[in-house]
């Protein structure tokens, strides 16, 4: 199955635009996310490759769907979306404890995100090793610790091996 995705913009600063072909494989992407979610949220156990690439999807959509700079997506923290304000048929608002940043998700990104949180990362805080600590972060690495190097060229390469006819 085709999953496509992109990460991040490449900047940890506020940007007022993103390359126009990385929100294209976001929405190119949104069907198979689509099926994902529905698997997940039914008790489906992604391959571990589609776990990665689904989070990073999610990851993708705050940075570049909702603009919120990369470093506030890397420490977005378990209490701000235990936090986040729902508005019944329109979605929901996280507040980041930066205070300076906020997205309003969709319905379907709210879904997204939920499923991310209660099927995968849980499943990743089980490979933590004792001493090993999650720091709160709402993002965790396949090992259960805090993701560290997010990059677009690092996804883009994760792209590639996955579907070899992916832009770059």
């Amino acid at each position: 199955m085709l999953f496509l995705m992109v990460c991040f913009s490449g900047t940890r600063k506020h940007t007022t635009g993103h390359r126009p072909e990385h929100q294209r494989l976001l929405e190119m992407a949104e069907g198979r996310t689509e099926e994902a979610c529905h698997g997940l949220l039914t008790g489906e156990r992604l391959p571990h490759h589609e776990m990665t690439l689904y989070q990073y999807f999610c990851m993708a959509t705050l940075t570049i769907t909702h603009r919120v700079p990369e470093e506030t997506v890397v420490d977005f923290k378990v209490t701000e979306w235990n936090d986040r304000q729902v508005s019944a048929g329109v979605g929901a608002t996280i507040n980041f404890r930066d205070g300076a940043d906020r997205a309003v998700i969709s319905m379907d990104e709210e879904r997204w995100f939920g499923a991310y949180f209660t099927a995968i990362r849980p499943l990743y805080l089980t490979r933590q090793g004792e001493a090993a600590d999650d720091q709160g972060c709402f993002f965790l690495g396949t090992t259960g610790l805090p993701v560290a190097n997010p990059s677009v060229s690092k996804t883009n390469h994760r792209m590639a091996a996955f579907n070899p006819h992916t832009p770059m």
